[in-house]
């Protein structure tokens, strides 16, 4: 728990460029962060105070894998700060990802 919350102070505290191994590093464990316990309020974090490139990036890493975000637990933090935090444009392609999902019937 503290270990992310070093990270979201390092990503508050620093600028772009100073920062951007730790982003580096978060993209290439994006993929278990996004739906990790405590990783899920990291990219999290960055999607809601990050540069719009971070963000941008972020949600282009996971806009295939959107509906399945969206009912785990931890990743539905994530989605839900993808719908807070973009662009309209990128809101309208999450939200038509998210209702275009047949609801299965029991």
């Amino acid at each position: 728990m503290n270990g992310c919350r070093v990270i979201q102070r390092i990503l508050e505290r620093f600028k772009s460029a100073e920062i951007q191994f730790v982003f580096d590093e978060m993209i290439k464990n994006l993929k278990e962060l996004r739906t990790d316990v405590y990783g899920n309020y990291v990219v999290s974090h960055v999607i809601e105070f990050g540069a719009i490139e971070y963000r941008t990036k972020i949600i282009d890493e996971i806009i295939d894998d959107i509906v399945e975000l969206s009912m785990h637990k931890y990743g539905s933090n994530v989605v839900e700060k993808c719908l807070q935090h973009s662009s309209a444009d990128r809101k309208s392609q999450i939200v038509d990802r998210l209702v275009s999902v047949p609801i299965a019937h029991q």
